[in-house]
């Protein structure tokens, strides 16, 4: 089979195609490449007790490849919220499948952090009171001087495009 090749290009391939049986998924998710790991951890079709495994890989890239598929399962991206690496953190702030309990607490921990807060803004499932309330943070910290409103332009330029399409009535409540 193509999963036991010798050559790591040929098992990353199997593992990224859409095609690939959800044994040979679990076979290569203990892959001695970590990118062939990643790879898994990243194909929607991996099968949840995978990205379960995946998700305490070593190897960080691993873990952030499993927070940012869209299947993993919420206690799952729980899990990953709360990992060492920021990289990780910020693949679970833009996941759209992050449940927004956990945006919330991320937000609380998290919020010191500049590479999370850009990754968090760009999750296109945020509620208007999690949005609103971490733009009024970005800009506070902006006038205090804590942040560079430059190197947050795009992040904040989005998310102020996406409260600007909500109803007058939502915006004037928020103010």
């Amino acid at each position: 089979s193509l999963a036991g090749s010798a050559n790591a290009e040929v098992r990353y391939s199997v593992a990224g195609n859409a095609n690939t049986s959800p044994e040979v998924l679990e076979q290569l998710s203990s892959d001695t490449d970590e990118a062939v790991r990643r790879r898994v951890a990243a194909n929607e079709h991996t099968p949840v007790t995978v990205l379960e495994t995946l998700a305490s890989d070593d190897a960080y890239d691993v873990r952030e490849f499993a927070a940012d598929n869209i299947n993993t399962p919420p206690h799952v991206l729980e899990l990953l919220s709360k990992d060492e690496d920021v990289r990780v953190r910020s693949s679970v702030a833009m996941n759209k499948s992050t449940p927004a309990h956990i945006l919330e607490a991320m937000l609380e921990v998290n919020e010191d952090n500049e590479e999370f807060m850009i990754s968090f803004l760009r999750n296109p499932n945020l509620s208007v009171d999690i949005l609103s309330n971490a733009v009024m943070r970005e800009l506070d910290r902006a006038d205090e001087g804590e942040r560079n409103p430059l190197q947050n332009f795009m992040a904040l330029r989005d998310t102020f495009s996406r409260l600007l399409k909500l109803p007058v009535g939502t915006l004037v409540a928020l103010s």
